[in-house]
């Protein structure tokens, strides 16, 4: 919220998307595996020192890199934490289901509000156009006699990008 209302910031939007547990695959997965499968040639790991040893003894080609944080690195979100709002309801009255939230956007021109789906999934209609354009590319599969059928889907023009749900620290919305 701070980086998109902070008026020397040219941020517009920030996106975030969580991925939903045991259904996706990152690219740092891989890593991690490598990470882990190498910690069995380091019996004693005791300190942080001792991980960026295993860390840089992972990959011959192409190493990862490690950065080094000393104390000062790291910041205290106390102030933030006693002054935030946890709210339990959206704009829209509705219950805020924080575990089930997959999707956060931050928008410039809504500093003080944060949008938000219970989904990944692009829209209904978004995703129903989608449908129709994948059907008609396998026309060449069905006879000619049909082509008609698929060729008149109707597809919802009312797409909508709006997100499930807002929250505001605004007084006007």
């Amino acid at each position: 919220m701070h980086i998109v209302s902070s008026p020397q910031c040219t941020v517009e939007n920030i996106d975030h998307k969580f991925t939903v547990c045991g259904h996706s695959f990152s690219s740092c997965d891989r890593a991690f595996g490598l990470v882990e499968k190498q910690k069995k040639y380091f019996p004693d790991i005791y300190v942080p020192e001792h991980w960026n040893n295993v860390i840089l003894a992972t990959r011959k080609k192409k190493p990862f890199k490690t950065v080094e944080m000393k104390r000062d690195d790291f910041i205290s979100t106390k102030a933030l934490e006693t002054n935030i709002t946890n709210r339990k309801i959206g704009v829209d009255r509705s219950k805020v289901e924080w575990l089930q939230i997959q999707w956060i956007l931050y928008n410039k021109s809504h500093p003080f509000s944060m949008f938000f789906k219970y989904s990944n999934e692009p829209e209904r209609e978004e995703k129903s156009a989608m449908r129709k354009k994948d059907l008609l590319c396998l026309l060449e599969y069905v006879p000619p006699i049909y082509h008609p059928f698929y060729q008149q889907l109707k597809v919802s023009t009312n797409a909508g990008n709006e997100l499930d749900g807002a929250l505001s620290d605004s007084p006007t919305e």
